[in-house]
């Protein structure tokens, strides 16, 4: 097919990511639409593009794939593409919770079309190379976290916008767990005392695997890792790339993998399918980030109850409404 036709709706940091990404693979972007003008002339400039003063400018009939990359709250662009059958490409987390994501939820389990989530983690070579390995090792258990400083947008620390930070940043490190480990079974959580930023999770996977991750966005610089634990050396990932720093099947010193773009990968991987019609480049669809979004909410009503949370039982909730 032609190179599908493309608008970018949302012009902070990710939507000149992904410009700039959709500009390395020579792709052009037909429209570019932010509630801030200025942002959205900065993301058509990057590819002389028409930048409009609202969705309904945009020849939606011209259009087959939207990247969408406002705040969690803001999904209005998200919700006029799939009803309209377009491909999409939205930007972690897909919603405030998965409530409010249900509709779309049901919008998507029939179609064919390709509707990908950007959870960059899972295009890390190291992420892959861990993924295919520990098929034939028993992980034991795990610890993970990621500390860094607050993200410093307006709407970032506003529930209602980003439905904070543990939905709009350690899904992240959730994501992760479950791609790694497979699917959670129970999370209880808790707040530091002099500290609500900074929340310790407690994970039990269906697997029978237990772990945890600390989150805190308190912190003045970024440590990000996860470990492993095996019956031999533990596999350790370490830092924002992930990199390979400690694993059971090498016999030396790892040395430190060379740079990669996780979102040139993605968003790459995006365009190949929807041009192929191929859904298994994309390696974090709706219906998978949607297990992902459910798991940050159970962490959050434990916080909320003070107790542990069965992801199955909030599961069975969300269906019957």
């Amino acid at each position: 097919m032609m190179k599908p036709v493309i608008a970018i709706v949302g012009c902070g940091r990710m939507g000149l990511v992904r410009a700039q990404a959709l500009k390395c693979v020579s792709h052009r972007v037909r429209y570019v639409f932010d509630v801030d003008s200025s942002r959205a002339s900065q993301v058509a400039d990057v590819h002389n593009s028409r930048a409009v003063a609202s969705l309904a400018e945009m020849n939606w009939s011209e259009l087959d794939a939207v990247f969408v990359c406002t705040p969690p709250s803001d999904r209005a662009a998200m919700e006029i593409a799939t009803r309209l059958d377009k491909h999409v490409f939205v930007e972690k987390p897909i919603h405030l919770s998965a409530r409010h994501s249900l509709s779309l939820l049901g919008m998507t389990l029939p179609r064919d079309r390709i509707f990908a989530v950007g959870y960059m983690n899972r295009y890390r070579s190291p992420i892959e190379e861990v993924r295919k390995r520990i098929e034939d090792i028993p992980i034991l258990g795990f610890q993970a976290h990621w500390i860094c400083k607050p993200y410093m947008v307006p709407w970032w620390a506003d529930p209602a916008q980003s439905g904070g930070p543990l939905n709009e940043q350690a899904t992240h490190i959730v994501d992760l767990i479950r791609y790694l480990l497979g699917e959670v079974d129970q999370v209880t959580a808790i707040q530091g005392v002099s500290d609500s930023s900074t929340v310790s999770v407690m994970l039990r996977m269906q697997s029978g695997c237990i772990g945890t991750f600390v989150y805190s966005c308190s912190a003045t610089e970024k440590d990000i890792g996860l470990r492993l634990f095996t019956q031999d050396t533990p596999i350790v990932l370490s830092g924002w790339d992930f990199y390979l720093s400690d694993a059971p099947w090498q016999t030396s010193t790892i040395q430190r993998q060379s740079s990669e773009d996780a979102f040139l990968s993605e968003t790459k991987s995006f365009l190949d399918a929807v041009e192929s019609g191929d859904a298994q480049a994309v390696r974090s669809p709706f219906t998978d980030a949607f297990k992902t979004q459910v798991v940050v909410d159970c962490i959050r009503n434990s916080l909320r109850l003070g107790t542990r949370v069965t992801v199955e039982a909030y599961r069975e909730e969300l269906d019957a409404l």
